[in-house]
């Protein structure tokens, strides 16, 4: 193949394109092609930002019921913890009478 040859050389889909996509045809497929793809690219940010709105009150209502939990786990931790203390106390109140009325016979 002579250097002409090579230098000019394209694959067929190189000159399929090129022959497709003449000057005048280049600034009107771009144009009809960019006015499409804008058109996708709002629509799918437009639904985009309406999954990340869901999204974030989903999150919201989650954060929400994790510290309400969280309260209610506390509470009932604490009220674990008097209820323990009730029980030694009661518990060494029932040995104590117990070993008095043992006494007494």
């Amino acid at each position: 193949m002579s250097k002409s040859l090579r230098d000019n050389w394209s694959c067929s889909t190189c000159k399929t394109k090129k022959t497709s996509l003449s000057p005048s045809k280049l600034s009107r497929n771009t144009q009809i092609v960019t006015d499409k793809t804008l058109k996708n690219v709002i629509d799918s940010v437009n639904f985009m930002s309406f999954q990340f709105v869901d999204f974030n009150h989903q999150l919201q209502q989650m954060f929400t019921k994790i510290n309400d939990l969280k309260s209610e786990s506390k509470r009932i931790s604490e009220e674990n913890v008097l209820l323990k203390k009730e029980t030694v106390n009661l518990s060494w109140r029932l040995n104590k009478l117990v070993i008095e009325r043992l006494l007494a016979y």
